[in-house]
């Protein structure tokens, strides 16, 4: 039987991270599971602080801005625009500095101190 695909919706390190945690509390992980657990690790935010900094770069309001590159940009944490304009250069994605240093702005005020 060919499993069904329920929903599709795109995470970031943080959320992945978290369910495979709760995951791992009820059983043991495969390979797999257990090298993208260990990834993981490296998320720069906690899951409640990345849906925080999702609904913020939403909130934001830029055009034709969707929700996957908010995840991403939520997994690199960029601060600059320099860093912002890589992270997004792999997407056909067109923005104006403004909207740009908005991104890097939202995302340097939301970054944890270490």
């Amino acid at each position: 039987m060919k499993d069904k695909i329920l929903k599709e919706a795109p995470l970031n390190l943080a959320m992945v991270k978290e369910l495979l945690e709760g995951i791992k509390k009820n059983g043991v992980l495969n390979f797999r599971a257990q090298k993208t657990l260990e990834h993981a690790e490296t998320a720069r935010f906690s899951a409640s602080q990345a849906k925080v900094l999702v609904e913020k770069l939403m909130k934001l309001e830029i055009p034709r801005f969707k929700e996957i590159y908010c995840h991403k940009l939520v997994d690199t944490a960029p601060t600059t625009s320099d860093e912002v304009k890589t992270v997004l250069s792999g997407y056909n994605l067109t923005l104006t500095k403004e909207h740009i240093q908005q991104i890097a702005d939202t995302i340097a005020s939301s970054k944890p101190k270490q």
